[in-house]
């Protein structure tokens, strides 16, 4: 009997498991909707997204130029220069809502400036009070 193997990519992964827990977490959605509660979300992307492509800076006159064919040309625009990535048009909503906003190249001012340090740092949410210095 021949045997049927499907290929599972890492992105169908992550929209299977996000599916499931949203269908294990559904008899509780509206008793997250009903809070009142002012929460921060901050989403740490590492690798695959680049930020530039997320939130490219539609008012840099280089922009065009320097990305080339990587260039996002039908951006939605939001203020400020920057626009979203079509696939994020949602977030404009959002965004005029005062619900959303995007933050770019954000880091701790340290005297390390390996990433993996600030990575870790930003993770564990972890002051390095020794290391920290005003940024300048």
């Amino acid at each position: 009997m021949e045997e049927l193997t499907m290929p599972l990519t890492r992105r169908d992964f992550l929209a299977l498991a996000s599916a499931g827990a949203t269908l294990a977490l559904w008899p509780r959605l509206p008793a997250f909707a009903a809070s009142d509660d002012t929460r921060l979300l901050v989403v740490l992307l590492r690798g695959g997204l680049d930020a530039l492509h997320a939130l490219p800076p539609i008012g840099d006159p280089h922009y065009a130029r320097l990305r080339g064919a990587l260039a996002v040309a039908d951006a939605v625009a939001l203020d400020q220069g920057f626009a979203l990535h079509p696939a994020l048009a949602f977030v404009r909503e959002l965004y005029g809502r005062r619900q959303a906003l995007p933050v770019l190249a954000i880091a701790r001012p340290t005297a390390d400036a390996r990433t993996s340090r600030r990575r870790t740092a930003w993770r564990a949410a972890a002051a390095l009070a020794p290391r920290c210095r005003a940024a300048g």
